[in-house]
């Protein structure tokens, strides 16, 4: 068994660990000491509780509160949870942001579909939590990856919901992404988004259809996975361990943990505070991570690694969990601090252990009915968590980005004005319509290409101006008797129209001829530099198309 912990498991064996309810009620009014303060906190300066723990505030405790420290731990949980759930508010923002995300994506692919998967579908995020986002279409099997973020990204940048410092593109991870934090018009959330990968959200679907099922094998399962769940997340952010691309736990990984706990654990009516403290002790005495897997699979259990990885995928010293999803995958196999986050789960047990058994000394932490046990273990809200909460609460209550919502769209803005994507190649975009007989490039030497060119060459200005709302006239467009009337232009003889084409080959032949060093320069027609000299089928008949 790794790690005796001999002491601590013994310290931990004699608690009289609460079975049911606290043992006294209390109201969660805040309450008011001497000074008028809640909880006799002073009012001319924030307490180190209220900014490390602001959850403690609406508990409105006492020094001579006489609750066992099982208890006060036990209500604090409590408070925990319900300050780091997403309010009604930061649910609604996050939806909506989501909501503009997409119009991003149909602004350049119309018919893709667009998901959310991750903690932001089983609800389990932190309120500074990322968004995870599938982009999916059966047009992008032809497509490379690279040309889709390439155009993803400059769809953002061109519509503006996020800036050029804060979208990158990560094409070497095994599946590539879009990484971006949202501009603050649009909430500073933190995105991740990926294509044509649908493991993620079969991964989303399974965990809820896991909450289900621990919630039915047990009347709490699913409030203690969500619980246990959240405590992890907070406490290994705090220590930087929570992102799987620096060695720390993933969010799956953290979620399996909590589910298996629930799932192979048969103890009825404990409280949560009780419940935490048996899964860290779990997890850092009893459970032998060098040889064996966690799987959540057929009610969860625990197999051998010996018994479904490969030789080269079986390591001794990190946690392995089956995939839900693809039984063959280790989804903790990336986790290569995990020594390190054993680490601190065991000294937050310890302290905690230490802090609920009166026969046990409390060490470093102070016991105080009014201070947070968790913010002294590592549980925590960071100054960041904490601004990031009020700046979204700013961009709710302010009434603008209601306003945004219902009227912002990527299309018509700079999405479609400041530029080709660098996905794809430059075109000119011609708004008139043509016909075989009217070709857009004609002979210089030919009387009327001169007025088409510049009727052409007019009528798109009156078209960009429509676009562009420029224009002062209530209808700039001209009506279809107008535009008849613009482009009535007689037709060319087929002699004409055949000596026109044969220009046109001619000049096509001599581009495709290398250039003669000795030569003197010459000059590219306007058109063809401009790049709308467009194919045309009329080459057919004159031998191979050079296009």
């Amino acid at each position: 068994m790794p790690g005796s912990g001999g002491a601590l498991e013994t310290a931990f064996d004699g608690l009289s660990i609460a079975s049911g309810p606290p043992t006294s009620t209390r109201s969660t009014r805040p309450r008011h000491g001497a000074n008028g303060a809640a909880g006799g906190m002073s009012q001319t300066g924030e307490t180190r509780e209220e900014v490390l723990a602001p959850w403690m505030a609406r508990l409105g405790r006492e020094e001579d509160d006489g609750r066992t420290p099982l208890d006060l731990l036990n209500e604090e949980i409590d408070a925990f949870l319900d300050w780091v759930r997403p309010t009604e508010q930061e649910r609604k923002l996050r939806q909506d942001v989501f909501l503009l995300f997409k119009r991003v994506v149909r602004s350049i692919w119309p018919h893709a579909k667009v998901q959310l998967f991750g903690s932001m579908a089983t609800g389990l995020y932190l309120p500074d939590g990322d968004f995870d986002i599938l982009v999916s279409s059966p047009a992008f099997a032809s497509v490379p990856t690279n040309t889709l973020l390439l155009k993803l990204k400059h769809a953002l940048l061109a519509s503006k919901f996020a800036r050029q410092e804060d979208v990158s593109l990560i094409t070497g991870a095994r599946v590539p992404i879009v990484k971006l934090t949202s501009a603050p018009d649009f909430g500073s959330f933190r995105m991740d988004v990926c294509f044509n990968s649908p493991k993620g959200p079969l991964g989303a679907q399974e965990s809820l259809r896991l909450l289900e099922e621990v919630n039915k094998k047990r009347p709490d399962g699913r409030r203690r996975v969500e619980a246990h769940a959240l405590l992890l997340k907070t406490l290994l952010r705090t220590h930087g361990l929570d992102e799987v691309r620096f060695g720390g736990l993933s969010g799956m990984t953290i979620f399996c943990l909590a589910v298996s706990f629930v799932q192979l654990d048969n103890s009825q009516g404990r409280t949560l505070a009780a419940d935490f403290l048996h899964l860290l002790r779990k997890y850092t005495l009893s459970f032998d991570f060098c040889t064996q897997s966690l799987s959540t699979a057929n009610g969860g259990r625990l197999l051998s690694k010996f018994q479904w990885l490969r030789p080269g995928e079986i390591r001794r010293d990190r946690l392995s969990i089956v995939h839900p999803v693809e039984p063959t995958r280790d989804v903790a196999a990336g986790s290569h601090r995990w020594l390190e986050v054993r680490q601190k789960l065991q000294a937050v047990y310890a302290d905690l252990a230490a802090y609920v058994n009166p026969a046990q000394p409390l060490h470093h932490l102070a016991f105080s009915p009014t201070r947070s046990a968790l913010s002294m273990v590592g549980i925590r809200a960071s100054q960041v968590l904490v601004e990031i909460r009020e700046r979204h609460e700013r961009l709710v209550t302010q009434g603008d980005f209601d306003k945004l919502v219902r009227s912002w769209s990527p299309i018509g803005s700079d999405a479609t004005s400041s530029g080709t994507s660098p996905a794809s190649p430059t075109t000119t975009l011609s708004l008139l319509p043509t016909t075989p007989f009217s070709p857009r490039i004609a002979s210089h030497d030919h009387a009327s290409s001169a007025s088409r060119d510049s009727a052409s060459s007019a009528s798109s200005a009156r078209h960009s101006k429509a676009i562009d709302g420029s224009s002062s006239s209530p209808s700039s467009d001209p009506s279809p008797e107008e535009w008849l009337e613009q482009h009535n232009e007689p037709e060319p003889s087929p002699e004409e129209w055949l000596e026109q084409h044969k220009r046109r080959l001619a000049r096509v032949q001599d581009l495709w001829q290398e250039p003669d060093p000795a030569a003197p320069p010459t000059t590219t027609s306007p058109a063809l530099a401009h790049g709308i000299f467009a194919p045309s089928p009329v080459f057919a008949p004159f031998g191979r198309s050079p296009w």
